[in-house]
């Protein structure tokens, strides 16, 4: 999404870094044209990204896995 002027002035005036604007693209609530992450949500989004790092160490553990699919068809899935 482009930033305006206007946007790119308050986050300097703020100091509000462009990874926090992703991480409210990304994991934000969207009403009435606005984007917010409250208290709860952010807990919520902490505990999700917790379970995903946690899944990712296992993973590397492993050597990682490799997925196979054609025509967007998933076939099969194996650890490298």
């Amino acid at each position: 999404m482009r930033k305006s002027h206007h946007i790119k002035a308050r986050m300097n005036q703020r100091g509000i870094s462009d990874s926090l604007i992703t991480l409210l693209s990304t994991f934000g609530i969207v009403q009435d044209g606005q984007i917010s992450l409250s208290r709860g949500n952010r807990e919520h989004v902490s505990k999700v990204l917790t379970k995903l790092k946690r899944q990712l160490d296992r993973m590397a553990e492993k050597g990682g896995y490799t997925m196979v699919s054609v025509d967007n068809v998933l076939l099969t899935v194996y650890r490298n």
